[in-house]
């Protein structure tokens, strides 16, 4: 049976304590009757409060990411620059080659 424990009993009248002993027990519940209430409090725990994260750094544009995208890979495109700087030339002198070819033909 589920008690329910009833602190300063002393303040209620008879009749009342009387009446919540039987609503109780109508209920299924035992009515326990305490001088002060026990309360248990957990185990002490470390709060910390938590900080505000240091401010970032200033970013500093350069002055022409664009073409600084060769020498260092700039924050304006991410991650996105995977090509290597061998296959990108070969790419730009076959295209050259063959734009200067084609012209020859017309």
């Amino acid at each position: 049976m589920n008690k329910i424990v009833l602190a300063n009993c002393g303040t209620l009248e008879p009749s009342t304590l009387s009446t919540l002993k039987d609503k109780c027990t109508e209920l299924g519940y035992e009515l326990v009757e305490e001088e002060k209430l026990k309360v248990e409090l957990p185990k002490e725990k470390v709060y910390t409060i938590m900080q505000p994260p240091p401010p970032l750094p200033d970013i500093t544009m350069l002055d022409s990411p664009v073409s600084n995208c060769r020498k260092v890979r700039s924050y304006h495109e991410g991650d996105s620059i995977h090509v290597s700087l061998s296959a990108e030339r070969k790419t730009k002198t076959r295209k050259r080659i063959e734009k200067r070819n084609d012209y020859g033909n017309k």
